[in-house]
């Protein structure tokens, strides 16, 4: 999904959730409706309770979807030549998955893998410099793949 079209549509869920014009510019506003529609889109009833994992770098990140919820990348150092090699773990339908990846600077390629699809959202395959990249996914049993929903960098 292109950066201007993701905007849109937080937009016009920013003006259904309030008529406040004021309120919807406001940073932590918006802040709080992406916590808020991260939660109902992956079924986790309190953000901060997350199962986190942490890697500096890799090419193939390592990720036991048994283990973790939100994996985080925190210095990207080389293209992610595929998610999927040292994905681990029996996940359920519909259980959710975040990954978030900021590069060292230079905008890293990702490739996703087979075990990640686009359910309504692209999956990105790159970062932008310097910018976190969060990506949120469900299971979908039926595939067996971790189905795309949101994908957003920081602006």
């Amino acid at each position: 999904m292109e950066y201007k079209e993701l905007e849109k549509r937080i937009i016009e869920a920013e003006k259904k959730a309030t008529e406040s014009a004021e309120i919807i510019g406001s940073f932590d506003f918006r802040l709080k409706e992406a916590e808020k529609r991260i939660k109902e889109l992956i079924g986790i009833t309190d953000i901060l309770k997350l199962k986190v994992t942490t890697e500096v770098s890799s090419a193939t990140p390592t990720i036991n979807t048994d283990r973790t919820e939100l994996h985080s990348i925190t210095a990207l150092g080389e293209a992610v030549t595929s998610m999927t090699t040292n994905l681990k773990g029996n996940p359920k339908d519909g259980q959710g998955l975040i990954i978030r990846a900021l590069d060292d600077g230079t905008a890293r390629a990702i490739t996703w893998g087979d075990s990640f699809e686009d359910a309504g959202v692209a999956l990105p395959g790159t970062t932008v410099i310097s910018k976190l990249l969060t990506v949120v996914f469900k299971y979908n049993s039926v595939t067996g793949k971790f189905g795309c929903i949101l994908a957003v960098s920081e602006t």
